[in-house]
């Protein structure tokens, strides 16, 4: 018995402290569902009622609280502009009815009857009004002026002066420079009797059979070198004109097909670029055909003998690749021609100056050919002549400066050495090249300038005179010569 009540007296403490466990959590049970009703009826009466000062227990994120005042701004900002306009829109209401307000008066003013007054809507601001609350717009970044390319001070030297200097340090065709330079007459392709190349690396671009028997002797009468601007389309009769000539020559994509009247349909030699040799490898351009195809540079080497394949194998075109002396002689004077005239204070070109294609054609035609004329080649900036007449293709100046290729036109026309036809030329050789003698006084005054300097050469004596002579020609060469 006495066991039993000490066991029972042992256990007491232990019932205590669950049964008070119990309570405590009941307890705690009963707080947290208060708080969560609490939090959910202020969170309903904030969407219900708007009260901005009720803030949700949980952490807001500074992003959502930042967006927030942004709205709270522009409805702020919303409620102004909207006021504003109401009173804009109710004063001009007021004057448009006649501000002395007798005609403002109500009913009831006029003798007590009809309707009580109520004060009129305002009507819906104007869109005069809206436009002059609106904020001003943001100010517009400046264009950046595009910076020029080339910079021509025609004050600082006299044109005819510098041309007559430029002439006598070039090595143009026919000239005593160019004679001096190849005393025996320059190379015009590489053939199977003088192979050298020195662009030539591998095998395949040594190789004689991709190469012509000879190099090109043949001489003619009178050369037309077709350029392809878009001055062109400016002339529908020079088509004719062109074919009359006998060589005409012509560039990478310059189609005759469907321009007949603006640029003919005869191609004696197309010169193609490295870019347009790798075309002419899988497809010819449209609209173009031709009697050979001559190629120059690097890139173009590489695919000498896939056009020997492709074309002169069946008979269609006879495939040349250009004698390097000759290409760089031809680049290296239109180089030599811009250093004369940045010495000299005349121009000068930022950025790159790259020769164009058109100098090896303009060169070609000088050596082959008695009198050269040129079209579709401009010698002055026109923004509304397209720069290829078959095509949308825009020019770019990033690698040439088409401001010194107008100049060394000029100076070549001074020379005597090409006659430059433009749509108002109506006369002359650019309508019938039977018509050209200026070229050939510069032929016959490189002929006597070149027998000048052999005798210098062989007697050691100083042909001053005979040079002096070789200009007075050129001079004459350009009065007999069409004036442009």
């Amino acid at each position: 018995m006495f066991r039993k009540e000490i066991k029972e007296n042992s256990r007491s403490p232990l019932r205590v402290f669950r049964t008070h466990s119990v309570l405590i959590l009941i307890l705690l049970a009963f707080l947290g569902l208060a708080v969560v009703l609490t939090w959910k009826d202020d969170a309903v009466h904030a969407l219900q009622y708007g009260n901005r000062n009720v803030q949700p227990h949980s952490r807001r994120d500074p992003a959502e609280l930042k967006a927030r005042r942004e709205r709270e701004k522009e409805r702020e900002l919303r409620r102004i502009r909207q006021e504003a306009a109401a009173a804009v829109a109710a004063a001009s209401h007021g004057k448009g009815r006649g501000g002395s307000g007798r005609g403002n008066r109500s009913s009831r003013d006029r003798g007590g009857r009809g309707r009580s007054h109520r004060p009129a809507t305002p009507p819906a601001p104007s869109p005069s009004s809206r436009a002059a609350l609106a904020p001003p717009p943001a100010p517009r970044r400046p264009r950046r002026r595009q910076r020029e390319k080339e910079r021509i001070d025609a004050g600082a030297v006299d044109f005819k002066n510098i041309s007559s200097t430029i002439i006598a340090q070039l090595t143009i065709p026919k000239t005593p420079p160019y004679f001096k330079k190849f005393p025996h007459g320059s190379r015009l392709v590489v053939n199977k009797e003088n192979p050298d190349n020195r662009l030539a690396h591998t095998q395949q671009e040594k190789s004689l059979a991709n190469l012509p028997d000879a190099d090109i002797r043949e001489r003619f009468g009178s050369c037309a070198v077709v350029g392809n601007s878009g001055l062109s389309l400016f002339n529908e009769n020079q088509g004719e004109a062109i074919d009359k000539h006998d060589v005409v020559i012509r560039f990478n994509d310059g189609a005759t097909a469907g321009f007949e009247k603006y640029v003919g349909t005869k191609t004696t030699y197309r010169f193609v670029n490295n870019n347009w040799s790798r075309v002419y490898t899988r497809r010819e351009p449209r609209g173009c055909s031709e009697e050979n195809l001559m190629l120059f540079g690097n890139g173009a080497l590489r695919f000498l003998r896939a056009l020997v394949e492709k074309y002169q194998v069946d008979g269609k075109k006879n495939i040349y690749f250009m004698a390097p002396e000759f290409a760089l002689n031809a680049r290296g004077t239109y180089k030599k021609a811009y250093a004369v005239m940045d010495e000299a204070g005349y121009i000068r070109v930022k950025g790159r100056n790259s020769p164009p294609t058109g100098i090896e054609g303009i060169f070609f035609g000088l050596e082959v050919c008695k009198t050269v004329d040129l079209y579709g080649f401009q010698i002055k900036n026109d923004p509304k002549i397209k720069y290829h007449y078959h095509n949308e293709v825009k020019g770019v100046e990033a690698a040439h400066s088409f401001g010194f290729q107008y100049e060394f036109l000029k100076v070549l026309m001074h020379g005597g050495f090409v006659q430059v036809c433009l749509p108002e030329t109506k006369t002359g050789s650019c309508v019938d090249p039977s018509l050209h003698h200026g070229s050939e006084a510069v032929v016959e005054a490189a002929t006597q300038a070149n027998a000048a300097e052999e005798e210098e050469v062989a007697g050691g004596e100083v042909a001053e005179d005979a040079f002096e002579e070789v200009e007075g020609e050129q001079d004459l060469g350009e009065d007999d010569s069409v004036a442009i």
